[in-house]
Order: C-alpha cells, then structure tokens, then sequence
C-alpha cells in the first residue's frame, strides 16, 4: 500500500467537509424557500454524515426505498414517524416497515395494500402513488381496508407528461373523488420531482414553490375541497 503524503491526506478531509457543508447548505436554503411546505429527503442522502446530522436535527421527513436504506435512517437517529417507507412487490421491505414501525407508507398497487394491510394488527398510515392518469378508484383500495388509514397521495412530476396544474388537479380529483365515495377526507400531498437533480437558485424554487401552491388551492377550489398539507421531497 502506498501511504500518501499528509499533506494530500488534509487536502482530501477539507475538501470533502466542504463539499458536505455545501450539501447541508444547500437543503437549508431549500427549506427556507420552501415556506409554503414541509420538505423530506431521500434516505440516500444520509450517507453523507453532515446531512444525516441535519436531517435529524432539523426534523426532516425522510423517504426509504430499500432496506438499506430503512438500515440508513435507524442508524441516523431519524425518528420512526417522519419515515416514509414506498413499498415494492417484494414483501420482506413492507414487513421491515411494519417491524420497524415506519410512520407512513407508499403504496402503488392494490396488491401491495393488501400486503400491508395483511401484515399488521393496528392502523398503518398510508398515501398512495398516483400518476397524473391514475384511476381515481385506487384510493378505494386503501379506504376500503379497516388496517389501512389514507391520509395523503404521492406524486411523482414529470415536466415531460404533465405540468404542475395538470398533476395538482387530478391529485385534488382523486382525493375528492374519495371523499364522495366513502367520506374520508385525506389531508396530505407527497410531491417528488419538482426540485431538480442539480442544485437551483433559492428565488427559482421559491417561485416553483409558490406556483404549486397557487395550483393546488385553485384545484382546492374547483373540488370544494380543503386544501391538504404540501410536502415537498428534495
């Protein structure tokens, strides 16, 4: 093994602590633009120390997709109910969730409901992944569960399929289409995909923040509906 010079060795340590004060940096202004919503993370994102320190400390919701990635937010300290883990069609990540005592879960499927629901003894908090074309019935598969409690819906934007009004309005459409069906009323809007991969100036995603906001309270108001929680995930 070649031993590097200590010099070199520094050099390494301060540019990698700078670039993780970059990253933490970068999520706070993001919260701090993001006033019209609370914002979560993905897991993934804790694999850097400094930003699991900030997740935690800042009361972050944290978004799992993998039991590695469940593995991630335990050892960050985050607490239990401000993880959301999305199921898949392998069960053993749902029964960790569940195990684990995850605060909500995703579900995309009506079969992955029913795995959920199969798999506890008390109510589980769930939102649903809707598509902007999504059958509007698909909330009635978590409704219709008395283990299964529908609080929101999570969407995934996708600027090349549809734009922000489009996505907001048929969010509100399935929540109130719930609504007339069986009364529920779902509180919650999981948003994925409206902060981009590379980093965006503060005034931008502010903009883009309050766009949404504007989107969703008039679809609020074409459905006669009350206006749910934003979350934002970065």
């Amino acid at each position: 093994m070649i031993a590097l010079p200590l010099t070199h060795t520094v050099g390494l340590l301060d540019r990698r602590r700078a670039s993780a004060s970059a990253v933490v940096r970068r999520y706070e202004e993001y919260r701090k633009a993001l006033r019209v919503a609370a914002i979560s993370v993905a897991a993934e994102a804790l694999r850097e120390p400094a930003m699991a320190t900030w997740a935690r400390r800042s009361g972050a919701g944290v978004h799992v997709r993998s039991a590695e990635e469940l593995d991630l937010a335990y050892a960050a300290g985050i607490a239990r109910l401000r993880i959301t883990l999305h199921c898949n069609d392998t069960e053993d990540l749902t029964r960790s969730g569940v195990q684990a005592a995850a605060g909500r879960f995703v579900v995309t499927s009506f079969a992955q409901s029913e795995a959920l629901s199969a798999m506890t003894d008390h109510t589980q908090r769930v939102l649903i992944h809707l598509r902007a074309d999504e059958d509007p019935d698909a909330c009635l598969w978590v409704s219709s569960s008395p283990r299964l409690e529908l609080v929101g819906v999570h969407h995934r934007f996708d600027p090349a399929v549809a734009d922000v009004e489009t996505a907001a309005m048929a969010m509100i459409a399935s929540l109130s289409y719930l609504r007339r069906r069986s009364g529920a009323i779902a509180t919650r809007l999981s948003i994925d995909g409206l902060v981009p991969a590379v980093p965006i100036a503060p005034r931008s995603l502010r903009a883009a923040a309050l766009h949404l906001e504007s989107c969703v309270e008039d679809a609020c108001a074409h459905f006669r509906y009350p206006r749910p929680a934003l979350v934002v995930l970065c």
